[in-house]
């Protein structure tokens, strides 16, 4: 498992907390390529620069600013 980027993500899965936020990546054979814990603030910063993708969050109340600022960014996202 790498922390650096250097296999294509094609899904990331997001587990949303009060404070942080726990991602992780899938290349398409669905190893794992990325995992990190990062605040709020540092999403948008390591996401930006990532070729699109799939995202998985979680349905929540406080879900609708990150749903909009992926919309922002141009990655497909899907609420379970």
């Amino acid at each position: 498992m790498s922390q650096t980027l250097n296999t294509a993500i094609v899904v990331i899965g997001i587990d949303i907390g009060k404070n942080s936020f726990h991602v992780v990546g899938h290349d398409m054979r669905g190893a794992i390529v990325l995992r990190q814990k990062l605040s709020r603030g540092q999403v948008e910063a390591r996401l930006a620069n990532i070729p699109p993708f799939l995202i998985g969050m979680e349905a929540c109340v406080a879900i609708r600013s990150i749903e909009l600022l992926f919309a922002f960014m141009h990655k497909n996202q899907h609420l379970i």
